[in-house]
């Protein structure tokens, strides 16, 4: 007769646990802080789109606003959040790869690390050993954060002493030791070990490489179209790919960096003194938002089975090289009021 397995000893988990399927860092983490910090998991008493779809386009009632917020839209706000303090919405991807100080910064030990510290949650970071260390934490009430082989992460609510249940979008899945590239055992609360400040100057440190890295100028180069090199006598499948390379970076990186100062959740967010910057975060970034659409609409909407005189591939070249300066202006402005709310905060 068969040994029957153990029983999943497992920790009730209501809350909502990604935004779009990414399950990175900040994603998990985000709604990890919520059952950590006790957030409310209590569904609204009216038709959420986000709670129940997964997705938020502002429902006409404007129902967030008047009664408070859904715990997933809470989970979003706190995803844009964590992504944009930690500098990971400001690491513009570069032609067709990630920039430099995107690879050193999207999902590192030193982003995580940051996101913990400025949360205030102790941690312990482990390679092996995970069955027993899991199942402490779980039988102790304390879901576990994994990074999976994928490089993808997954929060941990149950064991059964060989496999794992992990948190999934529609329907939790049990994860074996095999799957696991690492662990993040919360130890507890701790003192903050960075401030609104040291986000900030993060953020800052992240545009300045951007700009050494020229990644802007990189695009608007990419569609100069007279002269050797350059588009004039380029296939068309050249032509697309270079459209279709500014689309992958374009509109996200603004909405979800703007949300975070648009939101404020947490208080050091709501200093007063702070407001002008922020409004003018959001003004920049609103308009950054705009630009990505067009170069949303330049690939989408052209007819790619045919080429058009010079005159007009010209033309068509130089409206996304007018789209990339407008971002980078935008880019600009961010970077003169997070300078500006450093002076002050540390003034």
């Amino acid at each position: 007769m068969k040994n029957k397995r153990p029983a999943m000893t497992q920790i009730d988990y209501p809350y909502p646990v990604t935004n779009w399927d990414i399950y990175n860092f900040s994603d998990c983490f985000g709604s990890l802080y919520m059952f950590l910090e006790k957030m409310s998991a209590e569904k609204p008493g009216y038709h959420c789109r986000k709670q129940e779809k997964g997705d938020c386009y502002g429902c006409k009632h404007n129902m967030c606003v008047k009664t408070g917020f859904a715990p997933a839209r809470i989970h979003e706000v706190l995803y844009h959040t964590f992504e944009t303090l930690s500098g990971t919405n400001s690491a513009i991807q570069a032609r067709g790869r990630d920039s430099d100080i995107s690879k050193a910064i999207r999902d590192t030990d030193d982003t995580i690390e940051f996101i913990f510290k400025y949360t205030g949650y102790g941690y312990e970071k482990h390679c092996g050993d995970f069955a027993a260390r899991i199942a402490r934490s779980i039988e102790a009430g304390v879901p576990v954060l994994a990074r999976l082989k994928d490089n993808r992460f997954r929060i941990l609510i149950g064991h059964d002493g060989k496999s794992f249940l992990a948190v999934e979008k529609p329907k939790h899945r049990a994860l074996a030791p095999g799957n696991l590239e690492s662990i993040y055992v919360i130890t507890g609360k701790t003192e903050r070990g960075y401030c609104l400040a040291d986000a900030l100057k993060r953020i800052r440190h992240v545009i300045e490489h951007n700009r050494e890295e020229r990644v802007w100028e990189e695009y608007i180069e990419s569609f100069r179209y007279w002269g050797e090199g350059n588009l004039e006598y380029a296939d068309l499948k050249e032509i697309k790919n270079r459209f279709l390379l500014l689309q992958k970076a374009l509109t996200w990186y603004c909405h979800s960096f703007a949300e975070t100062f648009r939101h404020k959740i947490f208080t050091e967010l709501k200093d007063e003194r702070l407001r002008e910057a922020m409004d003018g975060i959001d003004r920049a970034y609103d308009d950054s938002h705009t630009a990505g659409w067009q170069g949303h609409a330049l690939y989408n909407f052209r007819d790619w089975s045919k080429r058009y005189d010079h005159s007009n591939e010209w033309g068509y070249c130089e409206l996304a090289a007018g789209v990339v300066r407008r971002l980078r202006g935008d880019d600009d402005l961010v970077y003169e009021a997070l300078c500006e709310m450093i002076d002050i905060l540390e003034g």
